[in-house]
């Protein structure tokens, strides 16, 4: 086919050579915009990751400022407004707890729990757990007892683990090659954990909770 053969053939299929012009143009076009568009997805999604972390650290903080104050009521047993310091703090682990629900919403299963708000179906997760048991540490001890810190520590511990699993460090750790992913029994294990604390606390105040529903 020579020259002129080739110019009287693209004059012949003009139309039809913009048309599948203009068809790979736009192809291309929309191949950009749902790359551009899946970009910007990742881009919101990762900057509300960052958004739900930073209420999550803020919460956290006053989680465990509050269960290390509860701790220090041992060294003022013998204030006389020792009793008011206790249900201060016990009050302040409780509000804790309601607002950790924002970040931490219960179990749902088993239909446990009904006929409760909905925010109170289903099980506590652990790191609720700890500031519940921890309420009860404080507003179950009789006059003149000790608190038992050692139990309130733990409760605390377990709280910064749960706090630690649920933003996930160790994801950047991993990004940036410098730790290890995370186990997959750490749940379990909090869980456990959780059900140790639960029935030390309920063993060690029966008289309490034999007039009052189990933490």
């Amino acid at each position: 086919m020579n020259t002129n053969e080739i110019l009287e053939f693209a004059n012949a299929h003009r139309e039809t050579a913009v048309a599948v012009l203009s068809a790979l143009v736009a192809l291309c076009g929309a191949f950009l915009a749902s790359r551009e568009t899946r970009k910007q997805r990742s881009l919101m999604e990762e900057t509300l990751r960052q958004r739900l972390d930073g209420a999550s650290i803020r919460w956290g903080d006053e989680a465990i400022e509050a269960l290390a104050a509860a701790e220090s009521l041992e060294h003022h047993e013998i204030h006389a407004d020792a009793k008011a310091d206790r249900i201060l703090a016990a009050q302040r682990l409780s509000a804790l707890a309601d607002r950790g629900r924002l970040f931490f919403p219960n179990y749902v299963g088993a239909n446990k729990g009904d006929q409760k708000e909905a925010a109170f179906r289903g099980s506590r997760p652990p790191i609720l757990d700890a500031l519940i048991f921890a309420h009860f540490e404080l507003v179950s001890v009789k006059d003149g007892d000790q608190i038992d810190v050692d139990f309130l520590r733990r409760c605390r511990r377990l709280v910064v683990s749960e706090l630690q699993d649920h933003l996930d460090p160790r994801h950047w750790d991993s990004v940036i090659e410098r730790g290890a992913t995370k186990k997959t029994q750490d749940h379990t294990d909090a869980e456990r954990r959780a059900s140790t604390l639960r029935a030390e606390l309920t063993s060690r105040r029966i008289d309490y909770f034999e007039k009052k529903e189990q933490p």
